[in-house]
């Protein structure tokens, strides 16, 4: 009887310790913003000809859904669209973590697109290009969702981290309209707390036999 109360002093500690982890869960539909230059109400600090679009794009069919409000409108060259707050990587002790969005490729004589840029400084004065959203393999005139995952190791892991989109056009040629930018992080448990969680385990099945 005491040892099936100790393991599940035990267990309970475990639980704490996964729960003080809780995963990254952002997201960004940009309706809140007000007017086309208004991004105090979303997550985002967009410069220049990065605005909202109130209006909305529509096309059929569409992979990712008719965004027919607000969305993330960025043309010409080196229009940026950061994001706001940092991410607390290593103190969430955060192993990976994706970044998935709704985008509308729309050429105007380039081809470079939209490209995910990451800093680990915050300051993008390491930044380091994660993804480009372009002409090759990207639909033209059609929402499609896409999604990528970067992992400690690959990208250093900060409480200092941020990221942000970058146009990479030509002046006034490639329009990019994002939406619903989601960041989602998840921890891989360390082995001393996988440890602790099978001995819950085997406190429950315990219990269960008394």
């Amino acid at each position: 009887m005491k040892l099936t109360k100790t393991l599940t002093a035990v267990a309970g500690l475990a639980l704490a310790a996964g729960s003080a982890n809780a995963a990254i869960a952002l997201l960004e539909d940009f309706e809140a913003a007000t007017t086309n230059v208004d991004y105090a109400n979303t997550m985002y600090t967009g410069n220049l000809d990065s605005t909202i679009d109130l209006n909305g794009i529509a096309n059929s069919p569409s992979d990712a859904g008719d965004n027919t409000t607000q969305t993330a409108f960025q043309r010409s060259s080196n229009r940026l669209l950061t994001l706001d707050s940092p991410l607390a990587l290593d103190s969430g002790g955060y192993t990976s973590f994706t970044v998935a969005l709704d985008y509308y490729y729309n050429n105007y004589s380039s081809a470079a697109g939209t490209r995910l840029e990451y800093s680990a400084l915050g300051d993008f004065s390491d930044s380091q290009n994660v993804m480009t959203w372009a002409s090759n393999g990207t639909p033209t005139n059609l929402w499609t969702a896409g999604s990528v995952t970067l992992n400690e190791g690959t990208y250093t892991f900060t409480d200092t981290a941020k990221i942000r989109f970058r146009s990479g056009g030509f002046a006034n040629s490639t329009h990019g309209y994002l939406d619903n930018i989601a960041i989602t992080a998840g921890v891989v448990p360390e082995p001393s707390t996988t440890a602790l969680l099978g001995l819950g385990g085997l406190a429950l099945i315990l219990r269960r036999r008394k």
